[in-house]
């Protein structure tokens, strides 16, 4: 009917647009908008239509303005200094994070979730983290940035199965999210799937918090985390890491604001339904295990969830995470091989990081048992040495405190690792065979005690005589060698070994000098200062901008 409008002269009256202000914090919440056709802008971090890419707007041009607020599934909030409401430190948040299949939420799916909650003062209430079975295939450019792989879900729960412990995580608190729209599309997605409506939810976007309040080059979560601790995010694009990141990333702005920080907005809603229903799985991952600050396990510990609820856990992979840790202590040392098989054995426990506390500190019980640890003396320093380095790498080094001062004060290193992963055999009891025995163990390398068939080799007093062990060894097919042949063999070994350390340790100076450039280069433009003047929250998707004007935002707020 439009083009009789135009032929008789008639005038289209133009709705007004309503203006996002009030005392309740926003507009009323928004009802999902119908599907775009082809070629309509969207978010710039989600879906596009590949048929008609949006051109960007030119610089200098005014861009469009539009009155809703580019949320589905969570009412809009706001931390300011500008409007009335309630202290910031008061609040209880819930930080949010999906890692996903790809950008379009039609198309991709949720492939881990995280939730933190905590309180404005900065202190940790709980944690939940689970990988999520998209059932798709993960792409590409997807994997690229989050580093899950199709072997990583398999066995993982759906999110029909994670949404009843997420929505409890969420229950009570305002749900905080380093670009909330991201995660609120997703959310909304994977809830129309399951044909669920939309609950009571309340949502900060810290992203936006961020530009209304700090001025500086960028204000991606990386970037934002370095001015507010001084570090990067050492796990960053893992759902539990980004998390934690805004878990600290938001006290940092309560505390250091040039002005009291309030919640401004509608209150969280507690929902009672779902807290009456049991825990369900966690399907939790590490992303980085390294040996150098916690050690291989204790890594491993702190990178999975520390959770209050009592989440399910598969009792048949836990007797076999127990079975596996006894196996790699035997010999009274861990390799990253070693601890990435025991973080697949943890992730299919469902285990949370008081699981893996409690049982690495069983496993050191168990693998000293009998051992005089009150009487560090009675101990050889290999031994010693050892002993330590398991401490660290089951993340107790406390443990082994006593052990790491000899009679004269000396502070014992840890061993070298040079024969890491060899075994040998050694048959015989004289000074030669005893010294072989140490020559190994203190580099690194173990003496097996039952031969099997991932022994190397077997140095004997004697190569030609009929011993139970060396007759075991024939039967194996194992080489048997004279242990003047087996320590030349060894100290080779040892000598290509030290050489390739040696190398290694060049390369790595010469890289850590690159890097200590770079990161001066990124401290240098990584800095954010505060605004004297809070500027308006502004929404941004595409070629649009809402821009949210606050009560109080006309004035300027007083700077301390």
């Amino acid at each position: 009917m439009g083009w009789l409008r135009r032929l008789f002269g008639v005038k289209e009256q133009r709705r007004e647009e309503p203006r996002i202000t009030g005392p309740s914090g926003v507009s009323p919440r928004p009802q999902p908008t119908p599907p775009k056709p082809v070629g309509t802008p969207t978010s710039p971090d989600t879906n596009r239509s590949p048929r008609a890419r949006p051109t960007p707007p030119k610089r200098g041009a005014s861009r469009k303005r539009s009155a809703a607020v580019p949320l589905q599934a969570f009412q809009p909030g706001y931390l300011t200094r500008t409007a009335p409401g309630v202290p910031a430190q008061d609040v209880v948040f819930a930080a949010l994070d999906f890692e996903t299949t790809g950008l379009r939420p039609h198309a991709h799916r949720v492939c881990e979730v995280a939730v933190v909650r905590f309180r404005g003062d900065g202190t940790v209430l709980d944690e939940y983290a689970s990988l999520v079975d998209p059932q798709r295939r993960i792409s590409p450019e997807a994997a690229e940035v989050n580093n899950i792989t199709a072997d990583d879900i398999a066995g993982a729960p759906t999110f029909p199965e994670v949404w009843p412990d997420i929505l409890r995580m969420l229950s009570g608190s305002v749900v905080v999210a380093h670009n909330l729209p991201f995660e609120d599309r997703f959310l909304a997605a994977e809830l129309h799937r399951l044909e669920q409506p939309l609950p009571p939810l309340v949502g900060v976007c810290t992203k936006l918090t961020c530009r209304a309040q700090l001025d500086g080059p960028a204000y991606g979560l990386q970037s934002v985390y370095r001015t507010a601790t001084g570090d990067w995010i050492s796990d960053a694009h893992t759902a539990l890491g980004d998390c934690r990141a805004l878990a600290a990333l938001v006290p940092w702005l309560i505390e250091n604001v040039p002005g009291p920080l309030r919640y401004f907005g509608p209150q969280p809603t507690q929902l009672g339904p779902i807290a009456g229903r049991p825990p369900g799985c966690m399907f939790p991952r590490a992303e980085r295990l390294t040996r150098r600050d916690d050690g291989y396990l204790g890594a491993l510990a702190k990178r999975f969830p520390r959770t209050t609820a009592n989440y399910r856990v598969d009792n048949d992979a836990a007797q076999r995470y127990a079975e596996a840790l006894d196996e790699i202590v035997d010999d009274l040392a861990i390799v990253g091989d070693e601890a990435w098989r025991m973080e697949r054995l943890a992730r299919h426990a469902g285990f949370n990081q008081q699981h893996l506390e409690a049982a690495h500190r069983a496993a050191w019980d168990r693998a000293t048992r009998g051992m005089p640890l009150d009487q560090p003396n009675e101990l050889t320093p290999s031994l010693r040495r050892k002993l330590v380095q398991l401490a660290h790498d089951l993340g107790f080094p406390d443990l082994a405190e006593p052990l790491a001062v000899d009679t004269e004060g000396e502070v014992l290193k840890y061993a070298p690792r040079h024969l890491r992963g060899w075994r040998i055999g050694v048959d015989g009891d004289d000074v030669a065979a005893t010294a072989l025995r140490a020559l190994v163990t203190d580099n690194g390398g173990s003496v097996a005690k039952r031969l099997t068939s991932t022994v190397r080799f077997v140095a004997a007093v004697d190569a030609a005589a009929d011993t139970a062990q060396l007759i075991r060894a024939r039967e194996l097919g194992l080489t048997v060698v004279p242990l003047a042949a087996g320590k030349a063999h060894i100290a080779k070994a040892l000598k290509a070994a030290q050489d390739e350390a040696e190398r290694r340790q060049r390369e790595e100076q010469r890289w850590e000098a690159r890097r200590a450039q770079e990161r001066a280069k990124a401290d240098a433009y990584y800095r954010h200062q505060w605004r004297v003047v809070e500027r308006q929250p502004e929404w941004e998707w595409g070629e649009k901008t809402v821009v949210v004007t606050l009560p109080g935002s006309e004035r300027q707020p007083t700077v301390r």
